[in-house]
């Protein structure tokens, strides 16, 4: 019988909660950098881009947890990835009329539809996310996770005023 053996840090994905949180127990605005750069993914990045760009990117969702069933799969082992469920955040963001994110409109109440699914296939600390990004006040609830230490970790990623 053969040991496994186990599989390196650097290729963990860990869920945008547990990078937040990492950033959180940091003590210092350098290793806060540090940790976003380290694991600062595609979908980390989105999130930090809705969530600190102001009312350029809001999202066309009334305020508010809507009533939903959470996952009950413990961390790490939701059926759909974490990844692929914060992509769909594009889809519920104002549009101005005439306008449509890649080629399919999508009315207010398919908004909220599309959000109560993407809440119901996360972990209770990535609704965490989800939410805090959608009433933009991920700050709020990560007091350690700033504008300027997301602009310090990636320079060029375009929060717009």
């Amino acid at each position: 019988m053969s040991k496994r053996k186990p599989t390196p840090q650097k290729f963990v994905v860990k869920q945008p909660h547990e990078v937040f949180d990492l950033v959180q127990k940091s003590r210092s605005k350098k290793g806060r950098v540090e940790i976003l750069k380290e694991h600062g993914d595609f979908t980390v990045k989105s999130i930090l881009q809705f969530a600190f760009s102001g009312d350029t990117l809001s999202f066309d969702l009334p305020e508010g947890l809507p009533p939903f069933t959470q996952d009950p799969s413990p961390d790490g082992v939701q059926v759909t990835p974490p990844q692929n469920v914060f992509k769909r955040m594009k889809q519920l963001l104002k549009v101005p009329a005439g306008v449509n994110v890649r080629g399919v409109p999508v009315d207010r109440i398919r908004k909220e539809t599309i959000f109560i699914q993407m809440l119901e296939t996360l972990s209770e600390g990535d609704v965490k996310v989800l939410v805090a990004t959608k009433e933009k006040n991920l700050d709020e609830v990560w007091p350690n996770l700033t504008k300027e230490i997301v602009t310090t970790a990636f320079p060029k990623l375009k929060l717009f005023p």
